[in-house]
């Protein structure tokens, strides 16, 4: 690559003040978390909220995502708390990973 890399996504989003340090200490001028919302004018470069918008979202959907930052509240199970810790967030998607290779396990062997 000729150009330069200025920014950075931060794996997953998650961050914590030694990643956004490690990151401020590589060079990088901006990065990406996962936190949902708008970003202020005084936000910190190195921690850009962003929008998760989806091809499946339908025209209302997509537009309230864009004017209120965070449409989690529009759904079933939905809050808008603080963001999750590196911990609660690795202990969901571990135990979303078990119970997704149990239900395929079970699929299978009720298939044979």
């Amino acid at each position: 690559m000729s150009q330069p890399v200025s920014t950075f996504a931060y794996p997953y989003g998650m961050v914590d003040e030694a990643a956004r340090l490690a990151v401020e200490g590589a060079g990088f001028l901006a990065a990406c978390t996962v936190v949902p919302g708008h970003n202020p004018l005084a936000i910190d470069p190195l921690a850009v909220r962003r929008l998760e918008i989806y091809g499946t979202f339908s025209l209302l959907r997509f537009v309230l995502t864009v004017r209120f930052g965070d449409t989690r509240l529009l759904t079933a199970g939905g809050h808008a708390g603080p963001p999750e810790t590196w911990g609660n967030m690795a202990r969901r998607r571990s135990l979303k990973g078990v119970i997704g290779a149990a239900d395929r396990r079970d699929k299978v062997r009720r298939s044979v």
